[in-house]
């Protein structure tokens, strides 16, 4: 539920100041369009569980953002 206009640079921007993040991926249709979810990987768990914690049900630009903590056996290698 990612708002209109806040992508990989805004997300990366705003999700660095709870720690460093090592993989970033919005996902896009075929046209290159946002589908308004991405996919975040912090180094640390810990701090994963923390932006889960603290950002579900955040109101950011109008939208309440929806946060899971997907279990590492659910991660695609790529």
């Amino acid at each position: 539920r990612l708002p209109h206009g806040f992508y990989e640079t805004e997300l990366r921007a705003y999700l660095s100041q709870f720690g460093d993040i090592t993989r970033l991926r919005v996902s896009r249709n075929k046209m290159g369009a946002s589908r308004h979810y991405a996919f975040v990987e912090f180094r640390h768990a810990d701090v994963a569980r923390i932006v889960v914690d603290t950002m579900h049900n955040y109101l950011l630009a109008g939208h309440l953002l929806q946060v899971t903590l997907v279990p590492e056996e659910k991660i695609h290698p790529e």
